[in-house]
């Protein structure tokens, strides 16, 4: 079908993990729900599409490198399950908030409807079941007892350090099949 390249922002390695567990109990929840489903619910690791300035997932300067992102907990959104992304309160230079630029069209995905048009960290595409999805994969999630492997499914992480990167997919698609593969480029830290 064609290859799509954008920026895309992303966490650090520990709670990429974190991230990496939600999106694959949703997926689990989301297979059983429409086996049949001839898209993929998550096409590659989660991912925030960064659409010009939008403070919160892009960053801008040394002042916003400094500032805090929360992330989750998990929602839905047009039939999209995402983590939304958030300035924290701790923001002082005035700079416009993460729907600044939210008008700006996120990457067109081939077979899947638009992405949703907000700062968030997109976990897998579900569509008519995504509450249902992710009600199903919260109450998994709410089965482990100790609580150690709780994600943004159930729970809001703080984060300081992210990165942005060049993404870059080649999307092959049939009637029956869907294939993506990705290429995530150099890193360029925000602290």
């Amino acid at each position: 079908m064609g290859d799509i390249s954008f920026t895309g922002l992303f966490l650090h390695d520990t709670q990429m993990a974190q991230l990496s567990l939600a999106q694959r109990r949703l997926a689990a929840a989301f297979t059983r729900l429409a086996p049949e489903s001839t898209i993929p619910f998550s096409f590659m690791l989660p991912f925030c599409p960064v659409r010009g300035a939008i403070a919160a997932c892009a960053g801008k300067g040394a002042a916003h490198a400094r500032t805090r992102l929360t992330v989750g907990p998990a929602e839905t959104d047009s039939g999209w399950i995402v983590a939304p992304a958030t300035e924290s309160p701790e923001q002082t230079d005035g700079a416009k908030g993460p729907e600044a630029e939210a008008s700006i069209l996120p990457p067109t995905l081939p077979g899947y409807p638009e992405l949703p048009r907000r700062s968030a960290l997109i976990l897998g595409y579900a569509g008519p079941l995504a509450n249902t999805v992710l009600a199903e994969a919260i109450a998994a999630e709410l089965q482990v007892k100790d609580g150690r492997d709780r994600t943004v499914l159930t729970e809001a992480l703080s984060v300081r350090a992210r990165y942005r990167a060049r993404v870059d997919l080649t999307i092959v698609s049939d009637n029956r099949t869907y294939s993506v593969t990705y290429k995530v480029g150099p890193a360029s830290w925000e602290r």
